[in-house]
């Protein structure tokens, strides 16, 4: 499936958002503090971790974090192109982004990395949303929690992670915390960037949640009119 067509099908889950998506955008927006006149056009690069050969973490039904991934993302594009923003997805189907070079598993997921880094780093004005699912050995840990490298990349974790408490789960009392600097993707790319994980496919319960089309319209809704909020220069460095 082209980008386009992935745009479009996208679109058919979230135009009955409308409404909310304005009344998020209008008090979204307002805290972010942007004025058209001083926006700068950026490229929102939209990044569903894992696919293809990688599934990433699963739920015990089996579902995949690549799967949950993917429909987050596309609906989160959508919900973007409605606002009108550019965008860039890294993939839209379920498939990995390595290189016909790669032959064993370990190859293919060092190439994968390295394209997805590649593709951030080729556009001017990119902004990473790397959207992921967490899991832990106990079932008791749930939330989304958002991660960031460097100055620029805290503000917006910051207020992404009080949205999503806001406007998805508000018993969620995680706070945006930085990530390790050994994250391969977010260590390499030139770019201000957040890596999502939306939620713990080792709860039962949110597990369900991830996997329910009205509650990742929500997240897609928050995500969106939040990166929407931001442009570089809200930045001080990456």
């Amino acid at each position: 499936m082209k980008h386009g067509e992935a745009r479009f099908l996208s679109c058919m889950y979230v135009l009955s958002l409308l409404l909310l998506a304005g009344f998020a955008a209008n008090g979204l927006r307002s805290a972010a503090a942007v004025s058209a006149e001083t926006a700068v056009p950026v490229v929102i690069v939209l990044d569903p971790g894992h696919g293809g050969m990688d599934g990433g973490a699963a739920g015990a039904d089996g579902t995949l974090e690549s799967s949950l991934n993917l429909s987050i993302a596309l609906k989160t594009d959508a919900v973007l192109g409605l606002l009108g923003e550019q965008t860039l997805l890294t993939r839209s189907t379920d498939a990995d982004l390595s290189g016909p070079e790669a032959k064993t598993i370990s190859q293919k997921k060092v190439s994968d990395i390295r394209r997805r880094v590649e593709i951030v780093n080729s556009q001017a004005g990119a902004l990473l949303l790397s959207i992921h699912c967490n899991t832990y050995s106990e079932e008791k840990y749930h939330g989304a929690q958002v991660f960031y490298t460097g100055t620029a990349s805290k503000a917006l974790a910051e207020v992404l992670q009080e949205a999503l408490q806001a406007h998805v789960d508000p018993g969620n009392t995680r706070k945006a915390k930085t990530i390790s600097p050994d994250v391969y993707l977010m260590k390499h790319i030139m770019a201000p960037g957040v890596l999502l994980e939306c939620g713990f496919l080792s709860n039962p319960a949110e597990l369900r949640n991830l996997k329910d089309p009205g509650y990742q319209n929500r997240l897609a809704v928050t995500i969106a009119v939040t990166a929407a909020g931001y442009r570089p220069e809200n930045f001080s460095g990456v």
